[in-house]
């Protein structure tokens, strides 16, 4: 008996018909492989997107707590300003006040200046002085009561005091004289005169 290897000898499948058989299978699993590292690779997207948002809501945290604190800044800074206008203005009424008690002291001044002036007018001390020039003619008396060494004279002017018209050597009390425009008046050690 004869046997045909031929045919009952299996035929090995031709490339194209495993590539056909299996095309599925391999492409499913092609699929598969690009799906999963898809997955991965957009899970880590995800988590680094995560990480990304809750940093930047720790920044959204920081910086509204920062603008919160500088609002309360600025708003106790408005206060501070209001403060400094306040006394600003409460300083420059205290200036206006001032201002007027000064010239209300420049005033008194100028009118004591005038009185001492007159006061001084009406005075004399120790010293030759002509009358009409150096002090008022009339009656004098001295302030204080005098010293036994007390002296004064009334002379002619412009007789160099060689002309005496009237002299004294009181020796205590309140002496008086009464001078005229023209003559000369010297005091010594008698303190002052004042005009009566």
């Amino acid at each position: 008996m004869r046997h045909d290897l031929t045919s009952t000898t299996p035929t090995s499948p031709s490339r194209g018909s495993f590539a056909r058989r299996h095309g599925a299978t391999i492409g499913l699993s092609i699929l598969l492989v690009c799906a999963v590292a898809y997955g991965v690779d957009g899970k880590q997207d995800n988590d680094t997107l995560h990480a990304a948002n809750d940093a930047l809501s720790g920044d959204l945290t920081t910086v509204t707590d920062q603008k919160d604190d500088a609002e309360s800044r600025v708003t106790t800074l408005e206060r501070e300003v209001e403060t400094y206008g306040d006394r600003e203005t409460e300083l420059e009424e205290r200036e206006d006040a001032v201002a007027e008690l000064e010239a209300d002291v420049d005033a008194r001044e100028k009118a004591v200046t005038n009185v001492e002036k007159k006061i001084e007018a009406s005075q004399v001390t120790d010293g030759t002085w002509s009358v009409g020039s150096d002090v008022q003619p009339g009656t004098y008396r001295t302030k204080e009561a005098v010293s036994s060494n007390c002296y004064w004279e009334i002379t002619a002017g412009g007789s160099n005091g060689s002309d005496i018209i009237e002299n004294d050597i009181p020796g205590g009390g309140y002496p008086v004289v009464t001078v005229q425009d023209g003559q000369v008046f010297t005091s010594a050690r008698c303190g002052t005169w004042a005009k009566q």
